[in-house]
Parts: C-alpha cells; structure tokens; sequence
C-alpha cells in the first residue's frame, strides 16, 4: 500500500514540468492545510473556535471590570469546565492565549512558508523540463517545511 507522499511523488513523476509544478503547488497548500489543522481545523471546527473566541473576549471584558461572569452566558466556555480550566474565566484565558500564539505566532508561520515555496514554484519554467525534479521536491518537502517554520516560530 502506498502512502501518500508516494502517491504526490508518482503523481509528481507524471506529465510535463507544468503538471508538476501545478501538483507541486497543490501539494503546498494540502501540507499548510494540515499543519493547520491541529490548531484550526478546516469546515466547521473552524466557526466553533471563533465562537469560543467571541465568548472568551466578553467573558474577559467582564473580568477586566472586576466583575464575575456567569458560566451560563458563555455555553462554549461553560462546556470545557473542568476541562480546560476550573471556571468559565480560565477557560476563556486559556482561550485567549491559543488565540493569540494561533494568531501572533503559528499561522503567520505557516503562511509565510506556503507562500515562499509558492513563489519557488512560480518562479519554475514550466517549459523546462527540468524542473519537475524542483516541483517534486518542493511538494514532496512542503510539509516537513511547513512544520519546521511552525516549530522556529515556537523556538521548539
């Protein structure tokens, strides 16, 4: 069985060097995409995280006025007590603060690279044949890249 970075790479060896550097690009933003997604998954999960985002940011405002918020008003929140904090203001901090590393950190990181190995791919002559060895090897590499720039970013 093959796996599919075998899969990218035979698809890769197919076709004319505009083929591959098309499937080199698609491949780039397959791998941004699932480096994303332990942070910000694709389709729904997505809305839901900015839900929380929207309850946290209240929940917050009304800590920051010194007052106490009610668990009731924030049912996001409310649903990770105990979960992800000890009460609906932790875990709105605890929110907060993935939100702003997701925001401040990791995915202008990933971003960056997608775009850096797009550009390496436009810059590619599709007429050459030569360079589908280059697309392969950007493709093949996106996500290993991806994660790296993901991990400098953290310093981890």
């Amino acid at each position: 069985m093959l796996t599919n970075k075998q899969k990218l790479l035979a698809r890769l060896a197919a076709g004319t060097a505009a083929d591959a550097i098309a499937a080199g690009a698609e491949a780039v933003n397959a791998a941004a995409e699932r480096v994303r997604w332990p942070y910000a998954p694709p389709g729904h999960q997505s809305s839901v995280y900015q839900n929380k985002a929207v309850e946290a940011d209240a929940c917050q405002a009304v800590v920051d006025a010194a007052g106490t918020p009610v668990a009731d008003d924030y049912p996001y929140l409310k649903a990770e007590i105990g979960i992800n904090g000890v009460d609906v203001a932790a875990v709105a901090a605890a929110v907060i603060a993935k939100r702003d590393l997701w925001l401040g950190v990791i995915d202008p990181a990933i971003e960056g690279t997608r775009q850096a190995l797009q550009k390496q791919l436009e810059a590619l002559n599709p007429a050459d044949a030569a360079n589908v060895a280059t697309a392969r090897q950007i493709a093949a590499d996106a996500q290993r890249d991806i994660e790296a720039a993901v991990a400098a970013a953290l310093g981890i």
